[in-house]
């Protein structure tokens, strides 16, 4: 069953851009979103790593991208099979939304998500089938959804499932459906609407210091200038999902390094602010540039030093403080 549309998106260009810096973005300007499907699969076999397979034949539609298929291969789908404990389930109508990267924040929010919000006028027919280890903030989100029954299984166990139902992938990861994300961010914001919190603040700094990485070496002089500016720093992991919604539904500037603490801008109003730190020379990581132009945010960036350029990804990097001040002045005016 067609559930959307291809489409062809066009994103806005972050407010601040350089012309040197031009090629970090524009391979994300336009692209091709494709169209999405609710499939039925018979008599297959689903992992805890989100991977459907049926006679030891991999289904692709379970990836979430197309280079998993060399690491979901036929070696892996024998080792399940063989040190696994299978469980049968009954006749019934089950669902499959996660992926493999289902237990971060970023891809749960913003891939798995959306596609119970696509579906959440039927879901009460169906037993959605998770994992057991995911985490409070899995558990908080999926409140705001109706199912008929939730079924978690082991790491430890691999299911055998008579008929299955799957929602095709909604993009690439990075790439959003842009009605799509935006309805689910009015829905979630009236469901927890009767979340209050004690951080009353419309600048918002997001802190990675209790994070293993991606922190930002420097990080006493920006929260001073930050400070000096009216911004309030807070480190999102002290804070319950339903408390995260509530800050950030009254936030109208936020800035954070790239990490998970920026899908909370999937609950910012429109036409407010957001300011990403990003290591220099990381030219594949857009997907929160992608996403503020699909929630109608403003988006500025920050390239800071990073200090392992082996691993960009994960680097922590230095600010560099002066130009941060010209560019928090440029966005406060927005």
């Amino acid at each position: 069953m067609l559930l959307l549309d291809s489409e062809n998106i066009t994103r806005n260009h972050p407010v601040n851009l350089r012309p040197e810096h031009q090629r970090y973005f524009e391979k994300e300007y336009n692209k091709t979103l494709p169209s999405v499907y609710l499939k039925m699969h018979k008599n297959v076999l689903l992992t805890s790593e989100g991977i459907i397979f049926k006679n030891l034949t991999l289904i692709k539609e379970s990836l979430l991208m197309p280079e998993h298929g060399t690491t979901f291969n036929l070696r892996y789908i024998i080792s399940v099979v063989l040190r696994r404990k299978k469980v049968v389930l009954q006749d019934g109508n089950y669902l499959f939304v996660f992926n493999v990267w289902y237990q971060g924040y970023f891809h749960w929010l913003t891939e798995c998500l959306p596609k119970l919000y696509l579906i959440k006028d039927f879901l009460h027919q169906y037993t959605l089938l998770l994992p057991d280890n995911i985490s409070s903030f899995h558990r908080s989100s999926l409140k705001a959804f109706q199912f008929k029954e939730i079924l978690y299984f082991s790491t430890n166990e691999y299911l055998a499932i008579p008929n299955l139902d799957i929602i095709t992938q909604l993009a690439e990861t990075g790439s959003y459906n842009i009605q799509l994300i935006k309805h689910m961010r009015s829905y979630f914001n009236d469901y927890f609407s009767f979340t209050e919190t004690s951080i009353l603040a419309e600048k918002i700094y997001i802190s990675r210091r209790k994070a293993s990485r991606r922190k930002i070496i420097n990080e006493e002089h920006v929260e001073k200038l930050l400070s000096d500016a009216g911004f309030y720093s807070i480190i999102m992991e002290d804070f319950s999902f339903e408390e995260q919604i509530a800050i950030m539904r009254q936030c109208k500037y936020l800035i954070s390094m790239h990490g998970a603490g920026l899908t909370n801008m999937l609950f910012m109003p429109t036409n407010t602010c957001v300011l990403e730190f990003r290591p220099e020379g990381d030219e594949s990581n857009l997907c929160y540039f992608s996403l503020a132009s699909a929630l109608n945010i403003f988006y500025f960036y920050q390239f800071g030093l990073p200090n392992n350029l082996k691993n960009i990804h994960n680097a922590d990097i230095l600010i560099d403080v002066p130009l941060l001040q010209q560019t928090v002045e440029q966005m406060l005016k927005y």
